[in-house]
């Protein structure tokens, strides 16, 4: 027995364009401002200790308020804007850690130097501490603090870094969302574009043929026969064209179109076509996908035509479970023995059906137990 289970072809996208997003490097005033931040709480953790050593008794001069706080940090507030533009220029999501780690190792050491040079200056020109020259000075501070102030550079370099880093994460993240939304979109509108276009596909045969019954029944003087057979093709065309029309009607109402298509061939076969409506009661009202049956029945008047050329077709529509089955059987020759053959009627039905219920609906053809092809379609009910 011959037989085929269609599976519609999926939906391809082309796939988007990757985008490279620019590093965010748009936040400059927002990180200065967080950079002045740091050193103003470091300034702060500075003045709580000088605080504390003065409660336990330590001698702290009123200057140190002024130079060891105010001036040291506020030398690291100047240096700022300068740190900050070394790490966008040499940044490792720009250029590579082979270049980046030694000018930052290089521009670190001589901001250090330089914090060094200029609190050494001051320092001996206001003569806090008492005393002591500038060279002095100089040497001390450069045993004591050059290695901290490497630190406190790398700190602000790090912090920069991770706060690009941030925002370069966000930023992907918004535009992946936004991609994907519009991505979706696109498959959305490109989905219902392609089922508008399977769902107002009528075989030109059809109305070749209906024309050609309506121009017969004319020349016979079979006026409101001619007329009868327009307006069941006006009908069927009105359903196609329809713009506005639901993706789904209930099955009562396919029925009534699948009639004014039956109409037409009826005209067309005289008297040689005989169709059989078997339909479970309760499912009249259960919604199926417009013009669903029409691609059906039209397979099998054009192949199921039996030794004499009559065509008896029988159409059923039954319960299973959370399924309704839709079948249209012939009693023709069949398929043939390598399997049916997809048309373009029952191609476009498997893609509509794949686009409206995705893998919970099947187009089943098979060679009937009798004879005959047979035609059914599993759609689920919810």
């Amino acid at each position: 027995m011959s037989s085929r289970t269609a599976t519609a072809d999926t939906l391809v996208l082309p796939a988007a364009e990757p985008r490279t997003v620019p590093e965010a490097g748009g936040g400059a005033i927002d990180d200065t401002r967080e950079a002045l931040a740091i050193w103003g709480v470091m300034a702060t953790l500075h003045a709580l200790r000088l605080g504390v050593d003065k409660l336990l008794g330590a001698p702290v001069p009123h200057s140190a308020w002024v130079v060891d706080v105010g001036i040291w940090w506020g030398a690291w507030v100047a240096l700022t804007p300068a740190i900050l533009l070394a790490t966008r220029r040499w940044s490792p999501a720009s250029r590579p850690w082979s270049e980046v780690i030694p000018v930052h190792l290089g521009v670190g050491t001589a901001v250090a130097l330089a914090h060094v040079v200029a609190m050494a200056g001051i320092f001996a020109f206001m003569d806090a501490g008492g005393g002591m020259g500038f060279g002095e000075r100089f040497r001390g501070f450069l045993h004591n603090y050059v290695l901290m102030n490497v630190a406190n550079y790398g700190l602000i370099v790090a912090w920069s870094w991770a706060r690009a880093f941030h925002r370069n994460w966000r930023t992907r993240e918004e535009s992946s969302r936004r991609l994907a939304v519009e991505a979706s979109d696109l498959a959305l509108a490109f989905t219902e574009a392609r089922l508008a276009a399977l769902e107002r596909e009528l075989n030109p045969h059809f109305l070749s043929n209906a024309l050609t019954s309506v121009s017969a029944l004319v020349r016979r003087g079979d006026i409101d026969g001619a007329v009868g057979t327009l307006s069941h093709l006006g009908g069927l065309l009105r359903a196609v064209v329809a713009r506005e029309a639901p993706r789904r009607i209930a099955l009562a109402d396919e029925l009534r179109l699948l009639e004014d298509f039956l109409a037409v061939e009826r005209i067309r076969l005289a008297g040689r076509l005989e169709v059989e409506l078997d339909v479970d009661p309760g499912l009249e009202g259960v919604p199926v996908p417009r013009l669903i049956l029409q691609p059906l029945v039209e397979n099998a008047l054009r192949h199921g035509a039996d030794a004499r050329g009559r065509i008896d077709v029988r159409i059923r529509a039954v319960w299973a479970g959370d399924q309704m089955v839709l079948s249209v059987r012939d009693r023709g020759r069949g398929f043939a023995d390598d399997g049916p053959d997809f048309g373009v009627g029952l191609s476009n039905t498997a893609g509509r059906l794949h686009h409206l219920f995705g893998s919970d609906a099947i187009l089943d053809l098979r060679n009937g137990p009798e004879g005959g092809a047979v035609v059914t379609i599993r759609i689920p009910l919810a």
